[in-house]
């Protein structure tokens, strides 16, 4: 399932100019000259026209380049409140009145029915016997990206991953924490417009997971340490 939030934003510039050039009211102008004060009239029109255009167009790229390279807003925790939820062998942190949907081997948590961003995904992959740091390399290509972050325990990797793709006319940035334990992978990902930063409820929920084989949190100063190795 790839959903893709339409927000539009568009830069209108509507340039009309009329340049008139006005004829001796008493004077004889015959064919040749009438010819020659049309073209010359025509020529001074559209160098008025292309110098105005330059002027307003890099006025309005100088006024875009300085929005388009805004900081993207952070997202507060205290803004916002999360509730734990359980789906199969996995519990986690979600932030409250999202909306879960399914969508085949993907489950999302939705902020708004009608947008597609922001939005939290799961995916649990059973059957991987073997899983190295190769497999992990592919995998970072698979999702869209050749870097990650990779820490390894006795008996679980966790791989972190950033990266930021175009969708539709938007710039999308996703975080995924994906957990390999007991030949199955848990993948949690986390997509958003770029202007929005949701680093801080992405750690936040990285940091609640619990899987039952586990029968513990996914130690807090771990992930720290790998958040922090990707900044």
């Amino acid at each position: 399932m790839k959903r893709i939030f339409r927000i539009i934003i568009s830069i209108i510039l509507i340039l009309s100019l009329v340049a008139c050039g006005s004829l001796p009211t008493k004077e004889i102008i015959s064919k040749s000259q009438e010819t020659s004060v049309e073209e010359t009239t025509k020529g001074t029109t559209e160098e008025t026209t292309e110098e105005t255009t330059e002027e307003i167009t890099k006025e309005t790229t100088e006024e875009t380049t300085k929005e388009t390279t805004k900081v993207a807003t952070n997202v507060e925790l205290d803004e916002i409140t999360t509730v734990r939820t359980q789906y199969k062998e996995v519990s986690f942190e979600v932030p409250e009145g999202w909306e879960m949907k399914e969508f085949g081997v993907f489950t999302y948590w939705l902020k708004d029915a009608v947008e597609d961003y922001p939005f939290l995904m799961l995916n649990i992959a059973d059957g991987i016997e073997y899983f190295d740091e190769n497999s992990w390399l592919e995998y970072a290509e698979g999702v869209g990206t050749n870097e990650y972050t990779l820490l390894r325990t006795d008996n679980h990797d966790v791989a972190l991953l950033e990266f930021e793709s175009i969708q539709g006319t938007e710039n999308i940035a996703t975080s995924i924490a994906a957990i390999y334990l007991n030949n199955k992978i848990c993948s949690f990902g986390m997509s958003h417009d770029i202007s929005e930063d949701y680093s801080l409820l992405f750690e936040k929920i990285v940091d609640s997971i619990e899987i039952d084989e586990l029968k513990t949190n996914i130690d807090v100063d771990y992930n720290e340490e790998a958040f922090e190795a990707m900044k």
